[in-house]
């Protein structure tokens, strides 16, 4: 090992005096001081596997050994130096990967999903570790966060959640369905946070907040009973609670919208992602609650401003209320017409109540009239949309696809189907106003007129 200090003028022999005729494989300056390197030292050439490195602080003129930990047969390749936390090391050797949150005092393995194998070399790119192995391709340690932000002894004792690294909008991610495709990275914010060994079993809850305090979104480790039907929306995914370090995937997006039970509806009932900005992460138990900011960025090869994102984000949630509201109020209306259809069903044998019945049966056509210019109940695969076309919840599901891509800027045409469908559905909204102010009042002021109890409208008890 030789060291210069003025430009390559001049050189001095700094090599470790204990180390023999080996090679020097690699060294690595400390990214955190110029006098601290780390060199990484084999000898398997002579038939010597003991596993060898050093580190010195002052430009060489003394050495440590630091490989307390690493097993024999396991010879050092490379030593490389957190960027952002001074001390934590990783080693890339001939059986694997060890990490030493020290500075080499000790190690311990960091296998994971890692063949053993190999490592000739380790980078960083975005915090993300980078080996370069031999016989296995490259292999990404995807976010350094909780290594880095590790505290052992804590870790031990209390829940611990780590500061996500920032997240990018783009479009894409996740798990091709193809067998011979790799795995992508995961679309949005990674949530990693440490549940002790000693923690008694508990639910947790994981909350967003948005930079005004307001939830975006909530996730629990309980696993609700949720029904679910083909074409409906998906159960909520449950947030892991096993001890030890967990990991969870928030997709950016705010809270799905409703079904209506039992009907297929083609696309799906995703909402929009939030825009770019600081976001709060927040984890309980129920004793103790723990907070870290999450950022979202905006994809760097699209040239969108913060008025981009805000104008995306508002016709994102306007389309996200109507299709609550129109799913909610096809449910509250399916709900109105059981009850005339379960009043009227034991009176269609009494003359005295023709005139009941023929009302009840007249407002039950009509709902299922204005519901079918809403949902389309006779489809049940993706196939039936040939025959049986979509309705507005469709429509407005899919524009919400549209809008909510990557690339913030609303086109004129996105503008105008935002008229049309919201011109649709103030539309339904009066003929279900109707309905509920004065059919059905009407048919109640019959139906009690025969002295039995009223039909329950939506929020009234």
């Amino acid at each position: 090992v030789h060291v210069t200090r003025d430009g390559g003028q001049t050189w001095t022999n700094v090599t470790p005096p204990d180390a023999g005729e080996t090679l020097i494989n690699a060294i690595d300056v400390s990214p955190h001081d110029p006098a601290s390197a780390y060199i990484a030292v084999t000898g398997y050439k002579n038939n010597d596997f003991t596993p060898v490195a050093y580190k010195t602080n002052n430009y060489g003129k003394s050495w440590t050994k630091i490989a307390n930990g690493i097993e024999y047969g396991a010879f050092v390749r490379v030593v490389r130096e957190d960027l952002n936390r001074r001390g934590l090391l990783y080693a890339g050797t001939e059986r694997g990967l060890y990490v030493s949150f020290d500075d080499g005092k000790n190690w311990e393995k960091m296998q994971l999903n890692l063949p053993v194998c190999p490592i000739n070399d380790i980078t960083f790119q975005d915090n993300d570790l980078v080996a370069a192995t031999m016989g296995r391709a490259f292999w990404i340690l995807d976010d350094l966060g909780p290594i880095q932000q590790a505290n052992l002894a804590d870790m031990e004792k209390e829940i611990t959640l780590f500061s996500p690294k920032p997240a990018y909008k783009f479009s894409g991610g996740g798990t091709s369905p193809s067998t011979s495709a790799g795995q992508n990275p995961l679309n949005g914010v990674i949530i990693y946070y440490n549940l002790p060994e000693n923690m008694d079993s508990t639910t947790l809850t994981l909350d967003i907040l948005d930079k005004n305090g307001d939830l975006v979104r909530s996730f629990s480790s309980k696993k609700e009973k949720t029904k679910t039907w083909t074409g409906g929306p998906q159960p909520e995914p449950a947030i892991p609670n096993k001890k030890g370090v967990n990991r969870f995937n928030w997709d950016l997006s705010r809270e799905a919208g409703p079904g209506v039970e039992g009907v297929f509806m083609l696309g799906n009932y995703n909402s929009g992602e939030v825009m770019p900005g600081k976001y709060t992460v927040r984890l309980s138990d129920g004793k103790q609650q723990l907070e870290a900011e999450a950022v979202v960025l905006g994809d760097p090869r699209i040239d969108a401003s913060l008025e981009d994102y805000e104008a995306q984000e508002v016709l994102l949630k306007q389309l996200e209320r109507t299709f609550h509201e129109i799913h909610t109020s096809v449910n509250e209306m399916r709900a109105l017409k059981d009850q005339i259809l379960a009043i009227i069903k034991p009176l269609k044998d009494k003359p005295e109540m023709n005139e009941l019945v023929e009302q009840g049966e007249a407002i039950s056509k009509q709902i299922d009239t204005w519901e079918q210019a809403l949902i389309q109940p006779k489809q049940k695969t993706f196939q039936d949309v040939i025959n049986f076309p979509n309705r507005l919840n469709a429509e407005i599901a899919s524009l919400i696809g549209r809008v909510g891509q990557a690339n913030p800027k609303l086109t004129e045409g996105t503008k105008e189907r935002m008229e049309d469908v919201q011109k649709e559905w103030s539309e339904s909204q009066e003929a279900m106003r109707e309905l509920v102010n004065e059919k059905i009042p009407a048919f109640n002021k019959l139906y009690q007129s025969k002295g039995i109890a009223p039909i329950l409208l939506p929020g009234k008890a």
